[in-house]
C-alpha cells in the first residue's frame, strides 16, 4: 500500500483501486478428456470426487488454470491482463 496521498482529480473518493487478481474465461471449443490431460500435462491434478475439473499450476506467470471436461477454462491468479492473456 502506497503511502503518499491519492490524486483527488483522479480519485475524487481518495480510494484508489489496487487489482491482485485477474480472472480469465474461455471455451476451447471441444470436449476435453480430463484423465489424458493429467496423464500427458505437468503440474496437473485431478481429483473428480473432489472438483470436477483438472487442476493446472502455471508458474510463469504465476496463476492456475481450472480445465473443464465441457472445454470451458477458467484462469486465475494472475496480475495483469497480458499476464491473463499469457497464461491462457
Amino acid at each position: 500500500m502506497s503511502s503518499a496521498a491519492p490524486d483527488l482529480s483522479l480519485h475524487p473518493s481518495g480510494i484508489v483501486p489496487n487489482i491482485d487478481n485477474v480472472v480469465a474465461q474461455f471455451s476451447l471449443g471441444c470436449e476435453v478428456d480430463l484423465k489424458q490431460v493429467t496423464l500427458h500435462a505437468k503440474n496437473c491434478e485431478y481429483n473428480p470426487k473432489r472438483y470436477p475439473a483438472v487442476v493446472s499450476r502455471i508458474r510463469e506467470p504465476h496463476s492456475t488454470a481450472c480445465i473443464f471436461a465441457s472445454g470451458k477454462v477458467n484462469v486465475t491468479g494472475t496480475k495483469s491482463e497480458a499476464d491473463a492473456k499469457r497464461a491462457a
